[in-house]
């Protein structure tokens, strides 16, 4: 049963949360990993589909796969993998409420 005063999360708001959930697990390096890459492509998808910018938004989601698929590579032989790339690689992205 739900609370009077109970307001459904934001779309924007569940990816955001799925990605950090996925990323602060305490499993494998590996597992956690994939939702916060899934989480980020989401996102940048989300920005794509509902903002008035989608052809930006777009080749952000383009260079983000590129970008995935280079970390991938990276992980495969054996390199250390630090999350925090991602607040430098955004760091002047304006995610703002839609």
């Amino acid at each position: 049963m739900y609370a009077d005063n109970y307001e459904e999360p934001e779309p924007i708001e569940l990816l955001i949360l799925y990605a950090f959930a996925g990323i602060t697990s305490d499993l494998k390096f590996s597992a956690p990993l994939v939702p916060l890459l899934i989480g980020i492509i989401d996102t940048l998808d989300y920005y794509e589909n509902f903002s008035d910018r989608p052809e930006f938004w777009h080749q952000l989601l383009e260079k983000e796969v590129q970008f995935q698929n280079e970390i991938l590579i990276q992980l495969r032989s054996e390199q250390t993998f630090h999350a925090s790339i991602y607040e430098k690689r955004y760091e002047h992205v304006e995610f703002t409420h839609l």
